[in-house]
This record gives structure tokens, sequence and C-alpha cells, in this order.
């Protein structure tokens, strides 16, 4: 939502801009996704996904610094945005499976649906709010479309959730992941116990 403000105002290019680098992100993420299939396999969901993140973390800081002119260096850093995010396209159900399992081996039923609907309502909410938080954060800065140029206040609004407000949610995700406890043992033995109480 935030891209084309970016794009005009921060990095000063065409609107045309805007689709190109949106473009560059999609296929990105899209080339990356049986990459990160592959590497999930053999190194692990949590531990390949932390990876993710990371370079998510180190995109979105250096997108803070990105200036007037920078067209080649905001492509190079939504390459490696499409990338990370891509990972939780992939990784992400199946940590959810595992979850599943887990509450399998502790309550005895299969809970797919109730998993699935939940899944399936938290990103409805999260939409919401992130599509009004930056409309309503740049109309408290002073935003005037119809203006020819923008006030300082704004400008640094814009670069905040562009680059800042990713950065710190990635950071929050990839602390949780650090703690998450279903290893690759740890679900082999619950796949276990679950075989044994049907037994």
């Amino acid at each position: 939502l935030v891209m084309p403000y970016f794009v005009k105002y921060v990095v000063g290019a065409s609107s045309s801009m805007r689709l190109i680098y949106a473009l560059i992100y999609v296929l990105a993420a899209l080339a990356a996704i049986p990459v990160w299939m592959w590497i999930g396999k053999r190194f692990g969901k949590v531990h390949v996904w932390m990876v993710a993140i990371s370079i998510g973390i180190v995109a979105s800081l250096a997108m803070f610094f990105v200036g007037k002119g920078n067209l080649y260096v905001m492509g190079a850093l939504e390459i490696l945005r499409g990338l990370g995010s891509s990972a939780a396209t992939v990784l992400m159900p199946a940590m959810i499976a595992d979850i599943i399992d887990y509450d399998e081996f502790n309550t005895g039923k299969r809970r797919e649906a109730q998993f699935g609907v939940f899944l399936g309502l938290i990103p409805k909410f999260i939409a919401i709010i992130a599509g009004a938080m930056p409309l309503a954060v740049l109309g408290m800065v002073g935003y005037d479309p119809s203006a020819g140029e923008i006030n300082a206040n704004t400008h640094m609004a814009i670069r905040v959730l562009y680059a800042i407000i990713p950065f710190a949610f990635h950071g929050i995700c990839i602390t949780l992941l650090f703690f998450y406890p279903l290893s690759a043992t740890v679900h082999a033995a619950i796949r276990e116990g679950v075989e044994l109480h049907k037994k």
C-alpha cells in the first residue's frame, strides 16, 4: 500500500516504476518458493524461516536509507524482500501441520478445521489494520496529495511505514521463532506418541 508513495516521493521515480517494482517483488517471491521447499526439508523449517526473515530484516532496514534516484538499489532490495517473504507461504503451513499433530497428541482429536478457520480469520483482521493505518498516519502528518511537494514529516512517515515498521515486525517474528519448540526430533516423538495413543 505504501510502495506508490515511497516510489514517488522518496525515490523520485515515475508511476510506471511502481508496477515494475511490484512485479520484481512478486516474481522473486514465486521463483524462491521451490528453493525454500528444498532447503526447508534439508535443514529444518524453523531455522530456514529464520534465515528468510533475516533477509527481510536486512532489506527493510536498508530500504530506510534509499534516496532520490536510487532506482537500482530499490529494485535489488525488492528482490530480497520478495525472496524473504515467500518462505512464509511454504514453511508456515508445514509448521501448522506439526502444531496440529501436537494438538492431536494432547487432545486425541484432529482439529484441522478449527486451525484453518483461525488462520483464515487472523490475516483478514491484520489486513484491515494494515490497510487503514498507513493512510491514517499520512493524514496525521499533513500529507496533501494536491500539493506538488510533501513536508519533512510526511517524507519521514513514508520511510518509517515502508521500512522501519516491516523491520520491527520481522524482529518480533524471528524472536518468537527462536523459542518455537517443535524441532524435527520433537515432531517425530509427537507422531510416535499419536500412534501409541491410537493403539
